[in-house]
């Protein structure tokens, strides 16, 4: 009797030791892992984010919500916290992170590599950590190629990113 109940104790404390402390440097790394799967829902994103980014993905048509959540020719390869400023229920949080673009699926070549520094906004609602806003601090691309700064995708990138901070403020 006295091994069933020792052995149950130690399971009791395996699990509670094994469980994910919930804080906001854990939601951005849970939200950037997520962020660079296939197949990402707008129901997840949305349970992952809370105030003006909640928004902004609420607010995407399936169009936007498509290009927005599509990673196939995207790899992640590193991701740090830089810094951490945290009071009370809301955290400011600043990253790198490092990624590729591919040329296309099949030969997985790397046309572009990319490093950008970010600050993410993470508020406590309730027990969670949601992020509420993700802002551009630097963004580093590196290329064998060329790159055309005409090219359509590009500008309209640009574009759309302008339009996200006019609606922001």
């Amino acid at each position: 009797m006295k091994h069933i109940a020792f052995i149950l104790l130690l399971l009791l404390a395996l699990m509670v030791s094994c469980r994910k402390e919930k804080t906001a440097e854990n939601a951005l790394i849970d939200f950037i892992s997520y962020r660079f799967q296939e197949n990402q829902s707008r129901d997840a994103l949305l349970e992952k984010t809370h105030g003006r980014f909640k928004d902004l993905i609420a607010g995407m048509d399936e169009v936007e919500f498509k290009k927005f959540a599509s990673v196939d020719r995207l790899q992640k390869q590193s991701f740090k916290i830089v810094l951490e400023n945290c009071k009370a229920d809301i955290c400011f949080i600043t990253y790198t992170l490092s990624y590729v673009d591919f040329k296309d699926d099949k030969k997985r070549e790397a046309k572009f590599n990319i490093d950008v520094k970010k600050i993410a906004k993470i508020e406590r609602q309730d027990e969670n950590w949601l992020i509420s806003d993700v802002q551009n601090v630097k963004t580093y691309i590196n290329s064998k190629e060329k790159i055309n700064i005409t090219d359509k995708d590009i500008l309209e990138k640009d574009l759309e990113n302008e339009e996200v901070d006019k609606n922001a403020n």
